[in-house]
Order: C-alpha cells, then sequence, then structure tokens
C-alpha cells in the first residue's frame, strides 16, 4: 500500500499488518512569546496598570441616572401641563351650540361631528363631558349637550 491510502472499516481488518506502513506524522510547535508587563524590554515605557476607581464610578453612574430621570419627568410634566392649558382654553373660548341626542349618539360620534381645533376625538370627549357635567358616557334619545359650535 502507498502512504496516501486509507483503509476504513472491515477492509481494514482483513489487510495484514505487515503491509501496512503508516509513518509517523510529524509535528512543529512554534511558541510566540507576547510581551507582557513582566517581560518588557528595557528600552519600552514604564508599564502602567491602569487604576480604577469603583466609587467614582458609581458615583457618576448614580448622577447620570438622576439627571436623565429628572429630564424626563421634566418633560412629562410639560407636556401635562401644556394640554391642561389647552383643555382649559377650550372649555373656555370655544364657541358651543346645543344639539340633541338620537338613538345610537354616543360621546364619541359627538366628538368626530363636532370637533375641536387642536384636539383629538378623546380630548373633545372630555370637552363635552365637562361643558355637560356628566358622570358616565351613557346618552339618553331626546337629551340636549352642549358641543363644539360649526361656525
Amino acid at each position: 500500500m502507498n502512504r496516501g491510502d486509507y483503509i476504513d472499516g472491515n477492509l481494514a481488518l482483513s489487510v495484514p499488518k505487515r503491509s501496512l506502513s503508516i509513518a509517523n506524522p510529524r509535528f512543529e510547535t512554534q511558541i510566540y512569546q507576547l510581551p507582557s508587563p513582566r517581560h518588557r524590554k528595557s528600552n519600552d515605557l514604564p508599564y502602567v496598570q491602569p487604576k480604577h476607581s469603583s466609587l467614582l464610578s458609581s458615583v457618576l453612574a448614580a448622577f447620570a441616572v438622576l439627571v436623565l430621570v429628572s429630564a424626563m419627568l421634566a418633560a412629562m410634566f410639560s407636556v401635562a401641563e401644556g394640554s391642561r392649558s389647552t383643555f382649559e382654553n377650550a372649555l373656555d373660548s370655544t364657541p358651543t351650540q346645543y344639539v340633541e341626542v338620537f338613538e345610537g349618539d354616543s360621546l364619541w360620534s359627538l366628538a368626530e361631528e363636532h370637533p375641536v381645533s387642536g384636539m383629538t376625538t378623546q380630548e373633545t370627549t372630555e370637552l363635552i363631558r365637562a361643558w355637560n357635567d356628566l358622570d358616565h358616557a351613557t346618552l339618553q334619545p331626546g337629551m340636549e349637550l352642549l358641543v363644539a359650535s360649526d361656525i
């Protein structure tokens, strides 16, 4: 057999051992040494171990979280205050008219039919509820409600 032949399975059991010439493979190992602080050349700059203060890192992280949370809360209050003043302006200054409630009408459908400029349908339903001192959203046919005027 040649050196490149490969015998597998049951055939390998039937071949006499002396006809097999398996050469021991040769391996070469190369070792590379990486530079480290202990094994540096004399002309290299001295190795300085970085020093980290875990207390300082913790304080800075806590401060960053505090600033972020404060900014988010300020933004939320600003938006809430802006929508509240819009609601109060609309409550006082929007022209209104009375409409009769018919079978199938709801606060939502009335708010869609009589929108208030700059307000969503949900905000307009709350406005209609406030104008008419309604505790619930159930409407009865024949009721007369104040809604935003179409003019």
